[in-house]
């Protein structure tokens, strides 16, 4: 049978650690994202970075038998656990004021630490801000978490939690049991597993974030935020899959903006681009959250009504239509008014979402012939059997 020296599992434990936090660190700097501002990531950095150097410490420590206290590597630990608390606390949110006093406070833990006398009064010390300071770390990371509805937050979550919850392992072993060696087994698991799953949720958020973000790009016009057609072809599988299932109808409303190239020279693109946009909210204020609103392109709109009989459909593009007319918008010291046609159309039964949509385009085209700035009704539409 091989033995293993149990010394070489702890250099090995050192080697990983100094490896991942080293990578974290540098994999951090190249890190651009618009879900997390550079300042958080700039102490996320400096965290690992600090990180590195307490491992490295500890290694040089152990591996030359260096009859050395706890006070470098518990400072380490303070300052890396600070810019900690502060890359979570600003996550999200520019504060100066709150950077520095978080800073501040751990520079005063830091100084009350170097005047501890020994190592076992050290590790309690250090059991005390786990518990307290993690605390407050777990915390903010759940809100975090919250928010922002990210696996990668609640992996940091997580790993402050487990950090904090080892504080009472801490307590136990070094007051109840004396054995203060184990207690320091009880911090070298936390901080290990902490520096892991924290890198390791920091990236996974970003990843995550960066997917939604290019899964945004993929399906919502940038300019309204609305659908745009795959968004909106994406989104009309699952109402058409509904509306067979309940034997419902569905109802669609193209609209455009009358006129539209007049705007765009009077007032420039920004001006158009302005007003479309304007256009968007009103139609957004005007539908049920389940219904889908799609920019098709330039001043084209539809709307897909889930469950909506012809009448409603006929009501609501109605109301958007007087909406639209009685809107005054202010550009540039300049009044625009603007008036918009309607084609609707319904389908109760055997519902293809493109001929749903070509036939409100024909009721479109027959509102634009009739002279603009009414609503049109497709006269081929279903009737229900």
């Amino acid at each position: 049978m091989i033995e293993l020296d149990l010394k070489l599992y702890v250099y090995a434990l050192y080697f990983l650690m100094v490896v991942s936090t080293t990578s974290f660190a540098l994999i951090i700097r190249k890190i651009e994202s618009d879900t997390i501002s550079k300042i958080p990531l700039l102490y996320f950095n400096g965290y690992f970075i600090v990180g590195a150097i307490g491992w490295i410490s500890h290694g040089i420590k152990d591996s030359a038998n260096i009859d050395i206290d706890l006070t470098i590597g518990l400072l380490f630990y303070l300052l890396a656990s600070g810019l900690l608390v502060v890359a979570v606390a600003e996550c999200g949110k520019q504060n100066k004021s709150r950077r520095i006093i978080i800073l501040a406070i751990h520079f005063c833990i830091a100084a009350i630490s170097i005047l501890i006398d020994t190592d076992p009064q050290r590790i309690l010390f250090l059991g005390v801000y786990c518990l307290s300071f993690y605390s407050c770390i777990a915390y903010l990371t759940f809100k975090w978490s919250r928010e922002k509805q990210n696996f990668g937050h609640t992996i940091i979550f997580v790993a402050t939690v487990l950090v904090a919850a080892l504080a009472p392992c801490i307590f136990y072993s070094g007051l109840v049991l004396n054995d203060y060696g184990l207690a320091y087994g009880f911090i070298i698991i936390g901080s290990s597993t902490g520096y892991i799953l924290i890198g390791t949720g920091l990236l996974t958020v970003v990843m995550i974030a960066e997917n939604k973000k290019m899964q945004k790009l993929a399906l919502y016009d940038p300019l309204t935020g609305l659908y745009n057609r795959r968004g909106m072809n994406l989104s009309c599988n699952h109402i058409v899959s509904a509306a067979h299932r309940s034997e419902s109808c569905i109802s669609a409303i193209n609209m455009d903006i009358d006129f539209f190239k007049k705007i765009n020279d009077a007032y420039g693109h920004d001006g158009g681009d302005y007003v479309l946009k304007k256009f968007a909210q009103a139609l957004l204020k005007s539908v049920r959250p389940n219904d889908v609103c799609c920019r098709l392109g330039g001043e084209e709109f539809v709307i897909v009504l889930l469950e909506a009989k012809q009448e409603y459909a006929v009501l609501v593009a109605e109301r958007i239509r007087q909406e639209i007319e009685a809107l005054e918008l202010m550009y540039e010291g300049s009044t625009i008014t603007l008036t918009s046609s309607f084609g609707v159309a319904t389908h109760y039964k055997n519902i293809n979402i493109d001929n749903l949509l070509k036939d409100a385009d024909e009721a479109l085209y027959a509102a634009k012939a009739g002279g603009r700035n009414q609503v049109c009704v497709n006269a081929a539409n279903e009737s229900p059997s």
